[in-house]
């Protein structure tokens, strides 16, 4: 069971469906996540670095093909240009 929110077992909550092991202890009002476990929000205040906004991550394809789709935009401007070269 993962534990947050409690520093000891009996009154912990359980942040994850899957099962982890508490070696140190985990202060009050705490959020902690991640394997090995870091505390990322403490008394409500979150840690510079730590974000929990899961809804807002980077998409590495979208990004893959924003660039692949600039530089086929580029390529067919040079092709203009050029073909634009020969008709004069």
């Amino acid at each position: 069971m993962a534990f947050g929110d409690y520093d000891d077992a009996a009154e912990a909550a359980v942040l994850g469906l899957v099962p982890a092991v508490v070696i140190k202890d985990v202060p009050s009002n705490s959020t902690v996540v991640g394997v090995p476990g870091r505390i990322v929000k403490q008394e409500g205040k979150e840690f510079p670095g730590m974000r929990l906004d899961h809804t807002n991550l980077p998409d590495p394809l979208a990004q893959a093909l924003d660039k692949l789709q600039d530089e086929i935009n580029h390529i067919e401007g040079e092709m203009k240009k050029h073909s634009e070269g020969l008709k004069k």
